[in-house]
């Protein structure tokens, strides 16, 4: 790896055509620039934070609206269980109030009367035999119902995140033994941010329409996330390259034509000769002069680094530490 060297630019001692009228402070330019970066980050927290809010308040009115399904649910089965109840306790009374009429009547030789007790104590038996069953149905039914919301209570590993993969199908449970510290905050809701954000992220992936358990999904809600985020790859440590005696002069596109020999010279360090040209420091405005030598954008070039250190060294603004750390 050879090592970067600083460099020496000889620049005018006049800044391009219209720059007094649209940049007459490079400080200003540089203060420009850095709002406009805070700004757009703003943006981006303020949109993650909506879609976190907008997760967790449909979590949270799925979560009641579901609570108030079944309250309804066992309110209603519970009222017709009471009734049920009552119907039988009635029937049961009836039943017995015939059976002794029954009785009073045969004793009496009463053929119509004992006739008509034993019709009612056969209805009111079957009365008696007809709601217990439908109470019996009931009773079952809530069970069934019972064990289907809550499958997983008969048989739990104890960890929370397992039974969370567990519950999920094979894609899904793939990716989350991938991402435990996400499979562990789901489960557990140990980091109520990072919930909100893996909701919001599940939310927005089924927005856009990509089915639940796809490359697709996992691709969009990897993006939501910030995960595809690419890492400069680690350098090899290699032994640094002796340094040559003395710095090379960096050929420099001058917007009056070349290096003249009258300029100032300026010497910028290979971390400054870097941000110049990797887009750290850019145009905020086209080229005045019509001659389109740059766009707005377009990273100032070594040129009007040094032009701008100068002006700021003067100013006493400069620090170089912020560059050459």
């Amino acid at each position: 790896m050879v090592e970067q060297q600083d460099i020496t630019v000889e620049i005018e001692n006049t800044p391009p055509p219209g720059e007094q009228q649209q940049q007459a402070d490079p400080v200003a330019d540089l203060k420009a620039q850095f709002d406009e970066l805070q700004e757009q980050k703003k943006r981006e927290s303020d949109q993650r934070a909506a879609a976190e809010r907008r997760a967790s308040d449909e979590a949270t009115r799925r979560a009641q609206a579901e609570q108030a399904a079944r309250d309804a649910a066992t309110e209603a089965a519970q009222t017709q269980l009471t009734s049920l109840d009552q119907q039988i306790e009635a029937a049961t009374r009836e039943r017995e109030a015939a059976m002794s009429e029954y009785q009073a009547a045969m004793e009496a030789g009463d053929w119509k009367k004992s006739a008509e007790a034993q019709k009612r104590m056969n209805d009111a038996g079957f009365a008696v035999h007809r709601n217990t069953e439908k109470k019996a149905e009931l009773e079952a039914g809530g069970r069934r119902v019972e064990q289907r919301q809550q499958p997983q209570q008969r048989q739990t590993t104890g960890d929370p995140t397992e039974d969370l993969i567990s519950r999920c199908e094979p894609n899904t449970a793939q990716w989350l033994r991938s991402h435990m510290d996400d499979a562990r905050a789901l489960a557990t809701g140990s980091d109520p941010r990072r919930q909100a954000k893996l909701m919001a992220a599940d939310n927005d992936a089924k927005a856009e329409g990509y089915a639940p358990g796809s490359n697709d999904y996992f691709a969009h809600v990897e993006k939501f996330l910030g995960m595809n985020k690419q890492t400069e790859p680690p350098t090899k440590q290699q032994a640094p390259a002796a340094r040559k005696p003395s710095p090379p002069v960096a050929p420099v596109q001058q917007s009056g034509g070349g290096v003249s020999g009258s300029g100032d010279v300026v010497r910028l360090s290979a971390r400054e000769a870097a941000a110049a040209t990797d887009g750290t420091h850019v145009w905020n405005y086209p080229d005045p002069s019509g001659q389109n030598r740059w766009k707005k954008g377009d990273p100032i070039g070594v040129q009007e680094f040094a032009r701008r250190k100068k002006a700021m060294q003067e100013q006493g603004l400069y620090d170089k530490t912020l560059l050459e750390q």
